[in-house]
């Protein structure tokens, strides 16, 4: 039993440490193609990292076209930046912008524009021409108001996109456990997942452009 606690730990300190390693600027590329909103070469130019974004999403993208891309008052593929703007001042965030000009970084003290009155990171990202095209919502929370925290995310991408296309997994308590809805369309990818941690619950809200 304590070997394989020792191991659950260990493994899950290695994960943690890895995926800190790996958002690193010299690692960005190959997160880029996992397909991770906030990845991608920090050297190339804004056009070679957003057809790097498109490209690493080919995979996840659906056949037809989503029925909306207005989310929580963003719209993607149309400039945002006055509605970024204006969130950020509203929720008092403190912002960092990563030298390639694209991914804004933002921690707020509550994320209540979200639906969610917790603190969390939002990572804004853009493409060369200054379009919204991904944004990633990303809060850490106790066990119950992990659940509520996810359905709320995933009860408002079914009011505004209609049943998710795939839902697998489920959050049982165990290190890493995680419970995960995706809708995937032609030219919108959304998803909702909640991963158990050590101290909480991880709860990501991923919106994507195509």
């Amino acid at each position: 039993m304590r070997r394989a606690l020792r191991w659950v730990v260990g493994s899950g300190l290695a994960l943690f440490a890895f995926v800190g390693v790996m958002h690193l600027g010299p690692m960005r590329a190959l997160l880029a193609k996992a397909s991770c909103p906030v990845g991608g070469d920090l050297h190339a130019t804004p056009a070679q990292r957003e057809a790097t974004r498109r490209d690493a999403l080919a995979s996840r993208r659906g056949l037809v076209p989503a029925p909306a891309h207005s989310m929580f008052g963003f719209e993607f593929a149309r400039d945002n930046t006055p509605e970024i703007s204006s969130w950020v001042v509203e929720a008092s965030a403190r912002c960092k912008v990563e030298k390639a000009g694209l991914v804004r970084e933002c921690d707020a003290a509550s994320l209540s524009r979200f639906g969610v009155d917790a603190p969390g990171t939002v990572f804004f990202r853009a493409d060369d021409a200054g379009r919204l095209v991904a944004m990633l919502l990303t809060v850490r929370l106790p066990d119950g108001e992990a659940s509520v925290a996810r359905t709320h995310w995933a009860e408002a991408l079914a009011g505004a996109l209609g049943l998710a296309h795939s839902e697998r997994g489920k959050t049982t308590g165990a290190l890493l456990s995680q419970h995960r809805s995706e809708h995937q369309f032609s030219d919108l990818l959304a998803s909702v997942s909640a991963t158990q941690m050590g101290d909480g619950v991880r709860v990501n809200l991923e919106l994507q452009s195509l």
